[in-house]
């Protein structure tokens, strides 16, 4: 499901960071005067990020190394903000093995 929703051409993203921000898995960055005024997620309607978000909470409960980061979070911040971590991290692992490496 989630190649359906994001495909294998990762071409149409500049960077693993954009694509982790249109998944809405970026944190935000309202700043007025200096001044933070929020640094949330963005609530997005996309099913590639509930998918991500689902599979990082299935791999908070195993033993790899995904599931250690997930745990070390979780400990620190809470559940809903290691999910979202670990998603975005899945994200980034996703952009990476789908792109060709640069030859120059």
């Amino acid at each position: 499901m989630l190649i359906g929703e994001i495909g294998t051409g990762m071409s149409q993203w500049r960077s693993a960071g954009a694509i982790c921000s249109w998944l809405g898995l970026c944190p935000g960055a309202k700043i007025s005067g200096g001044k933070v005024l929020s640094r949330r997620t963005r609530k997005v309607n996309n099913r590639a990020s509930t998918i991500l978000r689902l599979a990082a909470w299935a791999a908070g409960k195993t033993d790899a190394w995904l599931g250690r980061f997930y745990r070390r979070i979780s400990a620190r911040r809470g559940a809903p903000k290691a999910i979202t971590a670990t998603a975005r991290k899945l994200a980034c692992i996703i952009y990476h093995g789908y792109t060709p490496p640069h030859n120059g």
